[in-house]
């Protein structure tokens, strides 16, 4: 019985453990050899709210805080190879 209970508190205590490292989008850039590079990493919200980070390898960037609402990404910056994916879903 006192097994069962121990797991009853584990269960719930999980879900408030993986929150704390969940992030809705993670970006990582590579270069066609597989490298990373710096290169500024544009999220637009459809609220209108923008955010934009820079990638450091050999860390990715991570957006945390977004919405449920599909995004957009802009990788790069305008004028300069940006490349733009739209409708990207968070999970």
């Amino acid at each position: 019985m006192l097994l069962l209970g121990i797991a009853a508190c584990w269960l719930n205590a999980a879900p408030s453990l993986l929150a704390k490292d969940y992030c809705s989008l993670k970006v990582r850039v590579v270069a066609p050899n597989g490298k990373q590079f710096p290169v500024y990493v544009t999220v637009y919200e459809q609220s209108g709210r923008k955010i934009e980070k820079e990638q450091a390898p050999p860390h990715v960037v991570q957006f945390c805080d977004l919405g449920i609402l599909p995004v957009k990404i802009v990788v790069g910056t305008k004028g300069c190879h940006e490349i733009v994916v739209d409708d990207v879903r968070n999970y």
